[in-house]
C-alpha cells in the first residue's frame, strides 16, 4: 500500500515507474482511459487539485470552510451548491427511480460529497501514474484493493479537468480496464482518436451507451 508521500510522488512524476515489494499493486490494478480536449492540461489540473489532497491525512482533514480555500478556485467553482440532505430528498421527492438516477448522474458533485469518498479511511484506490497518450487520451492507472472499486469522486475530477463530452448526448467516454502486470502493458494506454467515435451509435459511459436516450446521427 502506497503511503501519502509516494504517492503524491508518482502523482507528480513524469514517468510510470516499477513498484516492488510493500508499494507493489496489494489488489487489482485498474486503468481509466478518458477522452480530453488537451490531455497535458487535464493531467496537471488533476494534479493541482490531488497535491492539496494528498497533504491531509486523517488525524488532521480540513474544514469544508478550509478545504474551498486549499483547493484551487476553478474547482470549488466547478462543484455544485451545498444543500440539506432534507432539501435534497424534498426536491426528489416526487421522481421515478430513474428520474432520481439521470438527475443525479447530470448533477455536479457537491464539494462536501467529492472530499468525503477522498477521505483517507474512505479513499479505496491509489495513484500509480499517469499517460497524456496522443494527446487526445488521459490514462490514469490505479491501485484498488477489488473490483468494482468506486472511482466516482476521481471521475468527476477527470470531467472537470477537461474531459470530452459527446456531442450527441452531452456524456463523455470513459474506459476502465483491469491489468495484471505493472507497470501496465503498453496497449491498455492506447485509444483511439476522439473523432473515430463520432458518427458511432455508442460513447463509453454515456448516456447513448446506458440507453436512457436513444442515439440518432447528427445533423448532416
Amino acid at each position: 500500500m502506497l503511503s501519502r508521500e509516494e504517492e503524491l510522488r508518482r502523482l507528480l512524476s513524469e514517468e510510470i515507474s516499477q513498484l516492488v515489494g510493500d508499494e507493489a499493486p496489494q489488489g487489482i490494478g485498474v486503468q481509466l482511459a478518458v477522452g480530453v480536449v488537451d490531455s497535458a492540461s487535464a493531467l496537471e489540473r488533476c494534479r493541482e487539485v490531488l497535491s492539496v489532497v494528498l497533504r491531509f491525512g486523517e488525524e488532521d482533514w480540513p474544514s469544508l470552510e478550509r478545504w474551498t480555500v486549499e483547493l484551487p478556485r476553478w474547482f470549488v467553482e466547478a462543484c455544485g451548491v451545498e444543500e440539506t440532505a432534507e432539501k435534497s430528498l424534498e426536491e426528489r421527492a416526487d421522481l421515478s427511480p430513474e428520474e432520481r438516477w439521470d438527475l443525479a448522474d447530470a448533477e455536479p458533485w457537491r464539494l462536501s460529497e467529492w472530499l468525503e469518498w477522498l477521505r483517507p479511511s474512505r479513499r479505496t484506490w491509489h495513484w500509480l501514474g499517469a499517460s497524456t497518450g496522443d494527446g487526445r487520451t488521459l490514462t490514469v492507472s490505479l491501485d484498488t484493493p477489488g473490483a468494482p472499486s468506486p472511482t466516482g469522486a476521481l471521475e468527476w475530477l477527470l470531467e472537470v479537468a477537461g474531459l470530452f463530452e459527446c456531442p450527441v448526448c452531452g456524456g463523455n467516454y470513459l474506459t476502465v480496464k483491469p491489468y495484471e502486470t505493472w507497470p501496465p502493458p503498453p496497449e491498455l494506454d492506447m485509444r483511439p482518436p476522439y473523432e473515430e467515435h463520432l458518427g458511432r451509435p455508442w460513447f463509453d459511459s454515456c448516456r447513448c451507451e446506458k440507453g436512457r436516450r436513444p442515439w440518432s446521427p447528427p445533423p448532416s
